[in-house]
């Protein structure tokens, strides 16, 4: 299947051309929307119409409007990201670049807990705001994808449609560490709140489980996959790891501030055997209970 790029609020020049295997209609995108379909056509629609479903990635920029963004954030330009199947609800003036998944992107597009997890976030709350310095770098991008798609007349384009795609979405990801580093009160505050999520979780006995990222991340009012961004970012663990520790810190502290027997213990941390809650303290602690208490008592 071929997949398309397409890049709106350029000229129309190109807009009914056939360039090799690439089929790209161009458009001014000041009243309307470009939206990628699956049999690989572009379509367009009215920005009051219904946003159509995608069947492709889609990367937007929007430039004007009420970005309702946070007072340490920068206000020049609003970046979302969609994955396939997802409405692209976007300013009528967006600048839009789509491509299908067989774009050979390193690394690949493995889905949303991949790196470049941020195509799972959740629009707009959790868009990336950029300032006018980064905004002329994902111009000059979207530029150069254009001029390639123009000039499609070697068997290197596909490299260089790739290589520019590759770029943009590597410098995403690079502005996307700098605002978590401006929003580090609200990570931290994100973080907290989700020990206290995992800790309840652990205090009802659910022992050898580990609490599903869903748990913290509807209490919080985020997607689950930024959640698990922000904490591996606040603390470079996985939620996976993240949750384990805060298992093994609790199961510590019952062996090293009470003298009730092991199996009491895993059984009331929800473990289903004293030999179960030993492999798990020795996977995550690198040794076993009892020889945990003996050193430490």
């Amino acid at each position: 299947m071929n997949w398309v790029i397409s890049i709106p609020s350029i000229s129309t020049a190109f807009s009914r051309r056939m360039l090799g295997r690439h089929r790209m209609n161009i458009v001014n995108c000041r009243h309307k929307m470009t939206v990628v379909q699956h049999n690989s056509t572009v379509a367009v629609t009215s920005a009051a119409d219904a946003p159509s479903r995608l069947c492709h990635y889609a990367v937007a920029m929007e430039i004007r409007g009420d970005f309702a963004c946070r007072c340490c954030d920068y206000a020049d330009a609003r970046m979302s990201f969609f994955p396939p199947g997802e409405a692209m609800p976007v300013a009528a003036d967006a600048r839009v670049l789509s491509f299908h998944k067989s774009l050979s992107l390193q690394p690949p597009l493995r889905g949303v807990f991949s790196d470049y997890a941020f195509f799972g976030y959740r629009y707009p709350r959790e868009s990336l705001h950029i300032s006018l310095r980064e905004k002329s770098v994902v111009d000059r991008l979207f530029d150069a994808v254009a001029w390639i798609l123009s000039d499609n007349t070697g068997d290197s384009s596909d490299s260089l449609l790739a290589e520019k795609i590759n770029l943009l979405l590597a410098n995403c990801r690079r502005f996307y560490q700098r605002q978590f580093i401006l929003h580090e009160d609200y990570c931290a505050m994100y973080v907290a709140e989700t020990e206290k999520t995992v800790d309840r979780f652990y205090a009802e006995g659910h022992g050898c489980d580990v609490p599903p990222i869903g748990l913290p991340a509807r209490a919080l009012g985020v997607s689950e996959t930024y959640l698990a961004s922000v904490v591996r970012f606040s603390t470079g663990r996985t939620f996976r790891e993240f949750a384990q520790l805060r298992q093994l810190r609790v199961a510590k502290m019952l062996l090293v501030d009470t003298d009730r027997p092991v199996a009491d213990i895993a059984r009331s941390l929800g473990f289903p055997s004293a030999e179960c809650f030993e492999k798990f303290f020795r996977l995550v602690a690198g040794s076993s209970a009892s020889d945990f208490r003996r050193f430490r008592c």
